[in-house]
């Protein structure tokens, strides 16, 4: 059925299918039996049939919607096919996220190669064990590349006054090892 959806109607909506958008060929609007409802766009291409879902209603407007409908039309029109292109971005978000070191293990990385030039055992354990107390639980699972100024000064404000020469040892520790000049372990690079 071809109606001009707006907010009211599609909200009013209470009986499961597919209800199509009049202003932009190919949007639906997907009545699920639970009543839940998504925005469809369906096409062909290369003689073939394909959907793609643009997202929720009423999380996804109608006017997002059609703007949505009307990029992959365009995607369309230039020879692209929109859920392969979809498709695509997803893999290279995904692969760019696995690639991202976090800094636990980073730094874990750096301590290795670190151990070499100390005499002392304790010396290790002792940078092992401020960045898993103050550190980690802040940073740990963060990204590398993703640590800012603020995350430094929430590991180290909280201890500053109380505990100023750890303190002052960890702020050492972590510039040491997000310093890209000093430490490259060779499994991270």
């Amino acid at each position: 059925m071809t109606i001009k959806l707006d907010f009211q109607t599609v909200k009013n909506i209470k009986q499961p299918g597919r209800y199509t958008d009049a202003l932009v060929k190919g949007l639906h609007v997907w009545v699920k039996p639970n009543l839940t409802k998504y925005w469809i766009f369906r096409y062909t291409y290369k003689s073939k049939q394909h959907n793609i879902s643009l997202g929720s209603f009423p999380a996804l407007s109608i006017a997002e919607a059609r703007i949505k409908a009307q990029l992959a039309r365009d995607e369309i029109s230039e020879g692209t096919n929109p859920v392969v292109a979809k498709n695509a971005a997803k893999a290279q978000r995904e692969t760019q996220e696995a690639k991202k070191i976090t800094f636990k293990d980073f730094a874990t990385s750096c301590i290795q190669t670190k151990r070499a030039e100390w005499s002392n055992q304790k010396h290790g354990d002792q940078w092992v064990y401020t960045l898993e107390e103050y550190a980690y639980p802040v940073i740990g699972n963060k990204a590398v590349d993703e640590i800012v100024m603020e995350d430094i000064l929430e590991i180290l404000e909280p201890i500053w006054a109380t505990k100023t020469e750890t303190a002052s040892r960890l702020r050492g520790r972590l510039e040491w090892i997000l310093s890209p000049a000093d430490c490259q372990p060779h499994s991270m690079a």
